[in-house]
């Protein structure tokens, strides 16, 4: 569901969604596209901020449960939940949501700003932006920029860099293990050379009898 329909300046375009038994709305500018449920990698060190992170069109998109976010009984996903992806602080960000019911098209002078109905010692709400009534639904008007803090602004673009980190080593693989060089076989030593006298040859019958006559003589 793409939401790129203008707004005059006396009017205001707004998709209404629910949580609970609660309808919320946003302004449509920041909501470039709603889809349903995809697979999301989970960031553990950061879930605290962040369900997971989903890949959008080769984009790696953080994705964050309102529910949880705003404090409500956590729900298991279908596959038919909505996801709106919104531009929030510089980034895209998946907002999941339990329904979305419908894209209003409001006068201005419809939406009632909270200060003027909520009791001077409950301070603002700068997180609201007004409250309207449609079909005698009440609806609270989000402002898509104080929904998160800075802090977890930052959370959420940490979960998005940790993903690429991941997806670029896989694409990568490990890196190489240097080999070990064999060492070279050691050369033996020629055997030295030894001066060997040689054994002298045993002497014939006929020499023996010629050293014992010449024995006898003497």
């Amino acid at each position: 569901m793409d939401t790129t329909e203008g707004a005059s300046s006396d009017r205001q375009n707004v998709v209404a969604f629910r949580l609970e038994q609660q309808t919320y709305a946003l302004p449509i500018e920041p909501i470039a596209q709603i889809i349903d449920m995809v697979a999301i990698t989970p960031v553990p060190q950061l879930s605290q901020v962040v369900e997971g992170v989903i890949n959008v069109h080769g984009e790696a998109v953080a994705v964050v449960k309102l529910r949880r976010h705003f404090g409500l009984e956590d729900t298991p996903l279908q596959l038919n939940t909505p996801i709106l992806l919104t531009r929030i602080g510089g980034q895209t960000i998946g907002l999941i949501v339990d329904e979305v019911t419908d894209v209003f098209n409001l006068p201005a002078d419809q939406i009632v700003q909270l200060g003027e109905i909520l009791p001077e010692e409950l301070g603002d709400a700068p997180i609201f932006r007004g409250l309207t009534y449609v079909a005698d639904d009440a609806m609270l008007m989000l402002d898509p920029d104080q929904i998160f803090r800075p802090d977890q602004l930052e959370a959420l673009a940490q979960a998005v860099e940790m993903l690429k980190t991941i997806a670029d080593k896989a694409q990568t693989g490990p890196e190489p293990t240097p080999k070990r060089r064999r060492a070279a076989p050691k050369k033996k030593a020629a055997p030295s050379k030894t001066s060997v006298e040689p054994k002298s040859k045993p002497k014939t019958t006929r020499q023996r009898r010629k050293s014992e006559s010449t024995g006898s003589n003497a």
